[in-house]
């Protein structure tokens, strides 16, 4: 699944800067995109959000330039509303696109109603998702746990991702600076949300760095010496064969990666199988969402969507891992009978040195341990 979303992604940047730049400049900026991608790329549906991000802010960025309206921009909202929690990305950036028009004085009210139009219909269309207006909500509910999410601290400085989402915002702003390129106030102001995006948090540099990947392409066309050609059929299909072997190659080379799973305790798979359906397992965090995929017949306490959680329950969690009365008293609490837990974690020290349980299974790092009988 992650190489499908990959592709669309990254055919996605492309198409949003190739409307603005040439073959090079969106090879460039795609690659760019890429990288600062690369904290966020996993089997998570966030992957194709940074795609989206990417033809919403090419397509308001056209329909700043003639006032048309992008009708086809309202199912994609739907569509992408339906697909993950960054969807509200999209009517952010229809929100400055509309308040950049007004603010520019350059046009009144009548020649923009159409585009307000628009975006009014895209925060409509979310509402009509299968989860309706409730999920509006989870921009909030999201908001209460993301101090326990590492994804959702501020982003390193030092790290690559930021670094290179950093530099596709520099870049053209130099260029302003120095007359290379005349920015109009909406992509300014594109600019400005792409920066707000990449220093919010690790989660969403990568959503930053594609908001902006149209500006970008459009900073840097100025430099070529020829103006941007349209695009040929040879580089349609180039391009749609460029992926669909990317895709095949990646198909090949699944089976070998899934068989050589590492990190994971995939060693106590045949014990973790015999435990009783509907088991409840104390698991590691890092082990949670891996347990909740291969052995669904069990039931671990907290998995990886800690947005699902209340705040409350994720602290008691993490006293849980830290070790000492709390592991032993949590575990009591919540009714587990096993545990599946790092070897000399605290938590597993915790367990092992209490009488009621002990120790079914230890493999390569990781120990499944039950309620002694």
């Amino acid at each position: 699944m992650l190489p499908v979303m990959a592709v669309a992604t990254l055919a996605g940047i492309y198409v949003a800067a190739r409307r603005t730049g040439d073959i090079l400049v969106s090879t460039v900026v795609t690659g760019a995109a890429w990288i600062a991608m690369a904290g966020s790329l996993s089997i998570r549906p966030q992957v194709l959000s940074f795609g989206f991000a990417a033809v919403t802010a090419s397509a308001w960025l056209q329909s700043a330039t003639d006032l048309r309206p992008r009708w086809w921009l309202v199912p994609l909202t739907w569509v992408w509303a339906c697909w993950h929690g960054m969807w509200t990305t999209g009517l952010a950036i229809a929100l400055v696109v509309v308040v950049a028009l007004m603010w520019s004085h350059r046009h009144n009210l009548d020649t923009i109603r159409p585009l307000m139009v628009v975006g009014g219909l895209c925060i409509l269309a979310s509402a009509l998702t299968p989860a309706g207006p409730a999920l509006w909500q989870a921009p909030i509910e999201v908001a209460g746990v993301a101090g326990f999410l590492e994804e959702w601290q501020r982003p390193s400085v030092f790290s690559v991702p930021t670094a290179a989402a950093g530099i596709m915002l520099v870049t053209p702003l130099i260029l302003a600076l120095s007359r290379q390129w005349r920015p109009t106030f909406v992509e300014l102001a594109l600019m400005a949300l792409a920066a707000v995006l990449v220093v919010t948090s690790a989660r969403t540099v990568g959503l930053g760095a594609a908001t902006v990947a149209p500006v970008l392409a459009s900073a840097l066309q100025g430099l070529l010496p020829e103006p941007r050609r349209g695009h040929s059929r040879g580089q349609v299909v180039t391009l749609a064969l460029g992926s669909a072997l990317g895709l095949a190659a990646a198909a090949l080379l699944a089976p070998s990666a899934a068989a050589g799973q590492t990190g994971m305790p995939v060693a106590l798979d045949a014990h973790i199988s015999q435990l009783p359906t509907s088991t409840v397992v104390c698991a590691d965090a890092q082990a949670s969402s891996w347990l909740l995929w291969s052995h669904p017949d069990v039931a671990p306490v907290v998995d990886g969507r800690f947005e699902l959680y209340r705040p409350q329950d994720l602290e008691a969690y993490l006293a849980f891992e830290a070790g000492g009365p709390p592991t032993v008293e949590f575990a009591a609490r919540h009714a587990c009978t096993a545990a599946l837990l790092r070897r000399d974690s605290p938590a597993e020290r915790a367990l092992s040195s209490d009488r009621a349980w002990h120790t079914i299974a230890a493999r390569d790092g990781w120990v499944l341990l039950g309620v002694a009988p």
